[in-house]
C-alpha cells in the first residue's frame, strides 16, 4: 500500500467512528507503528481535516473532508442496499468487510434523508449466509490465475480429483458454483463449491485469467453483463 492509500484508508477509518478512536487501534488496522499513524494524522491535518484528539485520548474526524456531495433518488439508494447486503451474505468474508466499508463510505457523504432511505427501507435478502470456507481461496484464484487441486463429489457421490484452472464463480440460491478448465477432461466443467471435499493451491495456470474467461464464454455462450 503506497502513503498516499495508506492515509486514504487512514480517512475512511476516521469516517467510519462516531466517537474518537485510539492511535493503537487504528495503527493496528493500517499494519503501520503507532509512530508513522502519528505522521499521518499530522499530514492530513497539514491537508486540512478537521481531526481533533492527541496521542493517548484518540482522535476524532470533526468534519466531512474531500468527498463531494452525492445524490442518489429512492430506487438508486434500494439498489445499493440490497446490492451490498447480498454481497455481506453470499460471499467470502474479506468481501463481506469490504461491502460494509463500501456502506460506510456512501454514509459518510449522503444527506441525512438519503441515510433514512438507505439503511431504513423495509426491503432485505432473506438468503442463509454463505460459510464456505473455499469461496476467498477460489475467488483469489480466479484473481491471479492459480490452478486449485480438488477432491470433488459429483451428485452420484462419485468421488474424483481434478486439476482446474478457474474462471468465473457463479452465486445461486443454493450453491456458488466455479468454471474452470478441467485438465482431466480437457475441457470446461461446472462444479459446485459445496462438493468440493478439499482444496490445495497449486501454479499458476499457462494463460492470463481474461483469455482463460473469454474462451470459456465462446465455448458456452454465457454472458456475464
Amino acid at each position: 500500500m503506497s502513503r498516499a492509500e495508506r492515509l486514504l484508508e487512514l480517512l475512511q477509518l476516521l469516517r467510519e467512528h462516531r466517537y474518537a478512536v485510539t492511535a493503537e487501534h487504528l495503527a493496528s488496522e493500517l499494519n503501520i507503528s503507532t509512530r508513522t499513524l502519528y505522521r499521518d494524522i499530522n499530514s492530513l491535518r497539514a491537508q486540512g481535516a478537521c481531526i481533533d484528539g492527541s496521542p493517548g485520548t484518540g482522535y476524532l474526524l470533526t468534519e466531512r473532508f474531500t468527498l463531494p456531495p452525492l445524490t442518489f433518488d429512492d430506487d438508486e439508494l434500494l439498489a445499493l442496499s440490497l446490492g451490498l447486503k447480498w454481497v455481506v451474505k453470499s460471499t467470502d468474508p474479506e468481501l463481506v468487510r469490504s461491502a460494509k466499508r463500501a456502506h460506510a463510505k456512501i454514509n459518510a457523504v449522503i444527506s441525512s434523508s438519503s441515510k433514512i432511505k438507505l439503511n431504513h427501507h423495509g426491503i432485505t435478502v432473506l438468503k442463509k449466509p454463505v460459510t464456505d470456507p473455499n469461496l476467498l481461496i477460489v475467488r483469489k484464484s480466479i484473481q491471479l490465475g492459480v490452478k486449485l487441486e480438488i477432491v470433488y463429489k459429483d451428485l452420484k457421490d462419485k468421488i474424483s480429483t481434478r486439476i482446474i484452472w478457474p474462471c468465473a464463480l457463479g452465486f445461486f440460491d443454493d450453491s456458488a458454483v466455479i468454471a474452470a478448465w478441467c485438465e482431466l477432461r480437457q475441457n470446461f466443467r461446472h462444479f459446485r463449491i459445496d462438493r468440493i471435499e478439499s482444496i490445495i493451491e497449486l501454479e499458476s495456470y499457462p494463460i492470463a485469467p481474461l483469455q482463460l474467461l473469454k474462451r470459456w464464454q465462446d465455448e458456452t455462450a454465457i454472458n456475464l453483463g
